[in-house]
């Protein structure tokens, strides 16, 4: 894939990520089919780490629409290609975006324990590390981990907020005290909440999706 054309695929790519902040779920599955579908035209011969790359962030977003639509099991094999096409890609953010993803769509299955095998290989490859995809990655990993535990959790959700903090991610943010509101029910965790989701840009609509917790989506801004 030639510079051109993996510029288009950005292009593309971002249109995608409009629709997924506007919570137009059916729309997202639609074009990233389309646009895998489209990938898969190119011939073998020509699919080189860019095409790898390409196709994988493409199932990663076909992963998160599926999971927002109620379809995990379709998710997770969307998240099992992505991760597949990572590999192949040999990009270091583009394998922990994956194994990210991965993790996440097996524990959304009820393989918890499964998931949390790739969640910890995340935390183990990126602790200490200071380039924003890991850090990215870290963050994300923690509030998944977060998640499923009854107590210690909030050391985690606050390294997250760290993290984050840093980058700027307000969606990971909003995420991240939505966390610690479902943990405590504590009403102000649940506006800290909202207002990143605000500063995110996200429709009303999918911010009042996100709060009433039928939302998340790992690793994007």
């Amino acid at each position: 894939m030639n510079i051109l054309s993996y510029y288009v695929w950005t292009i593309r790519a971002s249109f995608v990520m409009r629709l997924l902040k506007s919570g137009d779920y059916e729309a997202v599955l639609e074009k990233c089919e389309a646009y895998i579908g489209k990938l898969g035209e190119t011939p073998p011969h020509k699919r080189d780490k860019r095409w790898h790359d390409v196709m994988s962030w493409f199932l990663a977003r076909k992963a998160d629409a599926l999971n927002y639509l109620g379809r995990p099991e379709e998710a997770l094999e969307a998240a099992r290609l992505s991760l597949e096409h990572a590999e192949l890609a040999e990009d270091p953010a583009s394998r922990l975006r994956a194994l990210l993803l991965y993790g996440i769509a097996l524990m959304a299955v009820g393989r918890e324990e499964e998931g949390l095998k790739y969640i910890d290989e995340i935390l183990d490859m990126t602790d200490g590390r200071l380039d924003a995809p890991s850090r990215q990655a870290r963050a994300w990993a923690l509030l998944q981990k977060a998640s499923v535990l009854e107590e210690g959790y909030e050391p985690l959700v606050r390294e997250a907020i760290r993290l984050l903090s840093g980058l700027r991610s307000f969606i990971g943010l909003g995420q991240a005290y939505y966390l610690l509101y479902e943990k405590t029910r504590d009403e102000r965790y649940l506006e800290e909440a909202r207002r990143h989701l605000e500063s995110a840009g996200l429709s009303p609509e999918e911010i009042a999706k996100r709060l009433r917790g039928l939302g998340g989506s790992a690793g994007k801004s």
